[in-house]
């Protein structure tokens, strides 16, 4: 259990694999400001960390990052490692 923890953290997406990962995950899904957003990256490793720009960053609420974080741990299996969001 332990080094798939550690494999987690340090797990880098290919930017690719992100970008259509985002895309199929917020169409058609309320998200309001997140929604339309067309682009997200990840800026660390250690622990995981994504950006996603939006025009209005103070409309984001937690619940949609709470999502975004979920399906996350679904698809590419962070499980056990803290995910930072900005």
């Amino acid at each position: 259990v332990a080094e798939s923890v550690q494999a987690a953290r340090v797990r880098r997406i290919p930017m690719r694999e992100l970008k259509k990962w985002f895309e199929r995950v917020t169409y058609g899904q309320p998200l309001g400001e997140i929604a339309r957003s067309k682009f997200i990256t990840q800026a660390d490793d250690i622990p995981p960390t994504f950006v996603v720009f939006v025009k209005n960053p103070k409309n984001v609420g937690v619940t949609q990052l709470r999502y975004l974080d979920n399906r996350l741990r679904e698809t590419f299996g962070f499980d056990g490692t803290p995910i930072r969001w900005v």
